[in-house]
């Protein structure tokens, strides 16, 4: 995925098959730094599968997830799991609680209280972390919030 960024300059995202470990159909870019969508073909890959699929995609910046890539695990019933990658980090991921019964009204809430735990924590980790960058001190927020949650969240450090 991030020699595909090294050619395009761009966030370009793959379905993987958590099985195999298989890439099922092409790798996908809309031609923006920041954003990324499905293909047709990958959505109607999507429409097969039920919990046995990895998002996978880049962030042209070392950033962890965002609020729409935590979204998207949730909204899309084909992912098991998420899985974004960087320069510096091989991956950072979030596996999806199969305990999780979501509601678009719990999903809601979910997200809500996501945001304000993180609006919390930056706030605290700011000047307890003031000489980090900002990633790494989202990367903290995002382990300290998803352990309150009982979340798995990590990342790897690429190997040089």
């Amino acid at each position: 995925m991030f020699e595909q960024y090294k050619k395009n300059g761009f966030e370009n995202v793959a379905i993987i098959d958590s099985q195999t470990n298989k890439r099922l159909g092409a790798i996908n870019t809309i031609g923006e730094v920041s954003r990324v969508d499905y293909s047709k073909e990958q959505k109607e890959i999507m429409k097969q599968h039920v919990n046995d699929l990895y998002s996978l995609h880049n962030h042209p910046g070392e950033h962890t997830f965002s609020m729409e890539d935590i979204e998207d695990l949730f909204k899309n019933q084909c992912f098991c799991g998420s899985i974004v990658c960087t320069e510096k980090y091989n991956y950072y991921f979030i596996p999806k609680r199969e305990d999780l019964s979501i509601t678009k009204q719990n999903f809601e809430n979910l997200c809500q209280g996501m945001n304000d735990n993180i609006r919390k924590l930056n706030d605290k980790h700011f000047d307890d972390y003031a000489y980090l960058t900002q990633n790494d001190r989202n990367h903290l927020i995002y382990k300290e919030m998803f352990e309150k949650i009982g979340w798995i969240y990590g990342r790897e450090k690429r190997k040089n």
